[in-house]
């Protein structure tokens, strides 16, 4: 989509947890619709910064809450926005990792189901 004309407009305020009403959301992401790259991410105080153009919508969003979109028609400095948490909670998280080992060419390791570790000269 083409970049709109007109003048910059600064937008920044706050993005808190809905329930709470004062829990800053830290690391929330926040873009403009259809202006791929432009964006930010809150701070430690849930604090954003971002230049729009009016027409143009913000987006926020993170994990575990529901999107929100706010259509830009002014600058704003103090704008504070209030994320609901997401109905649809996660079940499970499945982390997995892989390690891979360097060894001399001369040698190989072997672990053994008992923890024991044994070398062997090729």
């Amino acid at each position: 989509m083409a970049q709109k004309a007109g003048k910059s407009l600064t937008i920044s305020g706050i993005v808190v947890d809905k329930s709470s009403d004062k829990e800053p959301i830290i690391g929330a992401n926040i873009f403009l619709k259809d202006r791929p790259g432009v964006g930010t991410t809150t701070d430690l105080d849930g604090r954003f910064k971002v230049q729009a153009h009016k027409g143009d919508v913000l987006i926020v969003n993170y994990i575990g809450y529901d999107k929100i979109e706010y259509f830009v028609t002014d600058s704003q400095t103090n704008l504070v926005l209030k994320m609901t948490p997401s109905a649809t909670a996660l079940d499970e998280v499945v982390a997995v990792s892989y390690t891979h080992l360097t060894l001399p060419t001369n040698r190989e390791v072997e672990f053994s189901v008992d923890d024991r570790l044994s070398k062997k000269k090729k």
